[in-house]
């Protein structure tokens, strides 16, 4: 559970810095880069448009 917790910490920055910017990313992609950076993973994706607004996460 206290792994669970961390994730949410990310998430919740994730959130709150790119809407401040203005920036805005729906949920379920602001957990799936929460996660991808909390357990240092590359993200596969086509939708650099999106994701590459977050900094320090990778991509494969």
């Amino acid at each position: 559970m206290r792994k669970f917790c961390m994730d949410c910490g990310i998430y919740t920055n994730l959130k709150l810095t790119l809407n401040k910017k203005g920036f805005p990313l729906a949920d379920n992609d602001l957990l799936v880069a929460a996660s991808c950076l909390e357990y240092d993973l590359s993200l596969y994706t086509l939708n650099l448009k999106h994701f590459g607004r977050i900094q320090d996460l990778k991509f494969a």
